[in-house]
């Protein structure tokens, strides 16, 4: 896929040009190499990032996936969960208990209900909601499947895709 370089860097004009090496980057996602491919010294890397909130973040994002987008690939939404373990954790907001698919048990942490896009060759992460047990919420609790099916119709008209792709959890 090729992908023009200036289009890419209008998109990023006034954003951390750290994102933009890590999506450009071909090479290890390390300082150096991601400088290089900026043409800039890592230090002028990490000296020019500005900080973005959220929403501005998602916003860039969303914008890079219309370019990554084309008609022949409009590319596929893909749905997962995930636990962020943090097992030294006393308390923080959205701190829960939940199954960890790696360790097969259930784990303090974080856990989250992903929405991302991918083409085949570029795959970006744009949003997610926090997931917590019923324990932890009471009457807000709200099951992984209806987050999931939130976040694809606060989407389904705003990025590209042919189809959804889901872990098999959510069947």
């Amino acid at each position: 896929m090729q992908i023009e370089l200036k289009h890419v860097k209008k998109v990023f004009a006034n954003i951390n040009e750290y994102v933009l090496a890590l999506l450009l980057c071909k090479q290890t996602k390390n300082c150096s190499s991601m400088a290089h491919e900026l043409n800039q010294t890592p230090y002028n890397l990490y000296k020019h990032q500005k900080t973005l909130s959220e929403n501005e973040m998602r916003d860039k994002l969303i914008n890079l996936i219309k370019i990554f987008s084309t008609p022949e690939n409009k590319g596929y939404l893909v749905l997962d969960d995930t636990l962020m373990q943090k097992p030294h954790m006393s308390k923080s907001v959205n701190l829960t208990y939940g199954r960890d698919g790696a360790t097969k048990r259930c784990e303090k942490g974080f856990v989250l209900v992903t929405l991302s896009w991918t083409n085949g060759i570029v795959t970006l992460n744009f949003t997610f909601e926090y997931w917590l047990r019923e324990k932890d919420t009471k009457e807000k609790h709200r099951k992984k499947t209806d987050i999931a099916l939130d976040l694809i119709l606060a989407y389904k008209n705003i990025i590209p895709f042919k189809s959804v792709l889901l872990d098999g959890g959510y069947n």
